[in-house]
């Protein structure tokens, strides 16, 4: 059986043939698809009757589709020989991403109790995924699946599989969504430096073997933001606006194989700013760019070219997802000029090319792709492209407005342009293409979803199915359990007996990172408690798994840090059992980490409450101060102090770090964290004045609740001219 094609820009279905196949119902109306993170199918709920849905049936075969109380009904008059012989199809409307946590979910009844299948199937109709012989009655249930595709596949459609069985089927709520996550976490920092920026003050060059997490200030800051040296770098949120010839963000080399990890950020101009969004010249750095936007940028072929993306110079590897961007001239151009680029991989993203700057000012393509010839260097880049959606200027046409173009002169390169979806059939190291206008759901990063204020939505969680895993040891029989409540209709059992009973499951490479740890376990009246441990360290709180009444519940086991790549293993000991638990059985489903960053709490210090000073405290505006100002302790001799309360500061270890500015009128001083000294004697005195931050080790707090930081003046450098402390924030982390 061949599938049904729709085109997600287009909703009118493609032309197909099903052959020996009666197409019983074709309605595709009003479809508009959710933006990513969304259900990508149309009329879920059957709210506008079998519009978006096919009905597909053999020779032998006979069916026909009923709408009632809002229900998708199959009526069946003749079940046919097998459950692929009566289809209700419906083609994706977006590309389906591997290596995307996708979630599929429905309700069902049925008129007896029988089976059933469901199945994502490609273009060609091959199976990319299934899940055989549902259950279902007469009782309306919800079931839901999650499963990951390894590759990416455009034209993919869901098909509920319901012949071989004359009881009629009814659904409801179909929805098949991508994760809401972002599909890359930013890399592991190993005791990061935190470099917080200002409006206008430059980036230092960093330092070779050490991480950073560069903070943006909470006002709009109007200076490049440029990324030379270090390891891996880390930029979440923040806006920046490019008030003259310039690049907003600018990667340039640092240690081999690092990550810069751009999120969040916002991109926007003055009259007279034109440039780049993001420049690159890093040929062995990994750059990712995510949940960002560039509004309107400009630029002209005789000065500054306003690419939303220009890796110039070379990358290890750029990935995108989640982008919206407008430019005067272009968008993504992606040859090298200098270095070479090693691969690409572009998803969710859309590109308006706006009228050009000015009479001659040229420009209008959305992408240049690298190809390896004359003015580039290295080979043909590999690039991959999964809903990427993009509006040209008025009069312009899509072929035209990428290169390699039709007017190239080597046909194998010509694009081809076909039901408003553009690709490039003879160049072999590109995957995917280009959808002709804006995506069905609006900008993938609408107006106000990124910038100052960022909330990370977060990252693809590793989602590990406790029955796939390969390497198990325990010391009881842990047995199979086929439950459709589980979210891969399976789970496993430990028959425990005792204390002391335990199974290991060992995970399979998981990325050095920090991470949440959840649970899934099935919840029952004969369970035991249990005590996880991660490479023989306790994890999270004792867990009990008894229940008066059965069902499945996550548990949430706490933040988990793994320096290291590799293996895991996850031992879960029987600890006791509730009172009125007759055994110790455990049961699990699945076991998810889902990365994160270290949870880092900042205090501007001019926001924080000044309970007492001597002799006084003067707040100051700066424009390279984290949040554009200051307080300076006007101290004149040792003993002057300054005490701040932080409020609500939440239990636990943290590292605590203090910016400062320092100066040749700077003194030394103690820091006191509710009365017992934190760290050792620092000396603010420097020649030239200059913002920095220091380490003050670690602090452990038992309980949540407000806490006294005390800036006690204990003397000064024999060079320094006065006692003054110059205090720019308190962070955590």
């Amino acid at each position: 059986m061949n599938p049904m094609n729709l085109n997600p820009m287009n909703p009118a279905p493609r032309r197909f043939r099903f052959p020996g196949i009666w197409i019983l119902s074709v309605l595709c109306a009003n479809i508009t698809a959710a933006s990513t993170g969304g259900n990508v199918l149309a009329n879920g709920d059957f709210s506008d009757g079998a519009a978006s849905w096919v009905l597909a049936v053999d020779g032998v075969a006979s069916a026909v589709f009923t709408n009632t109380a809002g229900e998708g009904g199959i009526d069946i008059a003749a079940a046919g020989s097998a459950k692929a012989d009566i289809q209700l199809q419906q083609g994706v409307f977006a590309d389906m991403v591997g290596g995307v946590r996708q979630v599929l979910s429905f309700d069902v009844h049925a008129a007896a109790g029988r089976t059933f299948d469901v199945a994502v199937h490609d273009a060609a109709g091959s199976v990319l995924w299934s899940k055989t012989d549902i259950a279902t009655g007469v009782s309306p249930a919800t079931h839901e699946y999650a499963f990951t595709l390894p590759s990416t596949h455009t034209g993919a459609y869901l098909a509920f599989h319901v012949g071989g069985h004359a009881a009629d089927v009814w659904l409801d709520n179909v929805s098949l969504s991508p994760s809401g996550k972002l599909t890359w976490a930013p890399p592991f920092l190993d005791n990061p430096v935190s470099i917080n920026l200002g409006a206008t003050n430059a980036v230092p060059a960093l330092s070779a073997g050490t991480d950073y997490l560069i903070t943006l200030p909470a006002v709009k800051r109007t200076a490049r933001v440029q990324i030379q040296g270090g390891r891996n770098v880390v930029i979440v949120g923040g806006h920046v606006e490019l008030s003259s010839s310039n690049n907003a963000f600018y990667v340039l080399e640092g240690d081999p194989g690092r990550v810069v990890h751009i999120e969040g950020c916002l991109v926007t101009h003055t009259a007279t700013g034109e440039g780049d969004a993001v420049s690159i010249a890093a040929p062995s750095t990994i750059v990712q760019v995510q949940n960002f936007r560039a509004e309107h940028l400009q630029g002209a072929g005789d000065s500054n070219h306003a690419d939303v993306i220009q890796p110039w110079g070379g990358s290890l590897a750029l990935r995108v997802d989640r982008l919206s961007g407008s430019s005067n001239y272009q968008g993504f151009f992606l040859i090298a000029n200098y270095n070479s680029n090693t691969a690409f991989d572009f998803r969710n993203v859309n590109l308006e090319i706006e009228p050009e700057w000015y009479p001659g000012a040229s420009g209008g393509d959305v992408i240049w792709l690298d190809r390896g010839l004359s003015g580039s260097v290295g080979g043909p880049v590999p690039t991959q492209i999964a809903n990427f959606h993009a509006e040209i200027r008025a009069g312009d046409t899509l072929p035209y407005a990428v290169a390699p173009s039709p007017a190239n002169t080597d046909p194998t390169a010509r694009p081809v342009l076909a039901d408003q979806f553009l690709t490039w059939p003879g160049l072999g190291f590109v995957t995917g293409g280009i959808y002709d206008g804006p995506p069905p759901g609006g900008d993938y990063v609408p107006a106000g979803a990124a910038g100052i204020g960022y909330v990370s939505p977060g990252y693809a969680e590793l989602a590990f199915e406790v029955e796939d895993i390969a390497a198990v040891t325990a010391s009881d029989t842990v047995r199979l359990v086929a439950e459709a409540a589980a979210s891969g209709g399976l789970a496993e059992k430990l028959e425990a007996g005792a204390v002391g009973d335990h199974v290991t499951y060992t995970l399979p490479d998981v990325p050095a990172g920090v991470y949440d740890v959840v649970v899934r376990g099935k919840n029952y009246s004969s369970r035991g408690r249990f005590r996880l441990s991660i490479d023989g360290v306790d994890q999270g709180e004792e867990q009990d798994q008894y229940a008066a009444v059965s069902g499945y519940s996550e548990m949430q086991l706490g933040e988990k840090t793994f320096p290291v790549s590799g293996p895991k293993a996850f031992t879960f000991t029987v600890t006791g059992k509730n009172a009125a638990s007759p055994g110790h059985s455990l049961m699990f489903d699945t076991i998810t980490l889902a990365p994160r960053l270290p949870a880092i709490h900042f205090y501007e210090i001019e926001s924080a409450t000044l309970a007492a000073a001597s002799p006084s405290v003067s707040t100051l505006s700066e424009g390279a101060a984290s949040g554009g100002q200051v307080r300076r302790l006007n101290a004149t001799t040792a003993g002057h102090y300054a005490r701040f309360t932080l409020e609500a500061v939440p239990a636990g270890t943290h590292r605590i770090k203090v910016g400062v500015k320092t100066a040749n009128t700077r003194g030394k001083f103690q820091l006191s964290i509710d009365g017992a000294n934190q760290g050792t004697e620092q000396d603010n005195y420097a020649a030239a004045a200059f913002y920095t931050e220091l380490d003050l080790g670690e602090k452990t707090f038992a309980t949540t609740g407000d806490r006294d930081f005390v800036f006690t003046v204990t003397g000064s450098n024999a060079a320094s001219s006065g006692h003054q402390l110059v205090l720019d924030y308190i962070k955590l982390q």
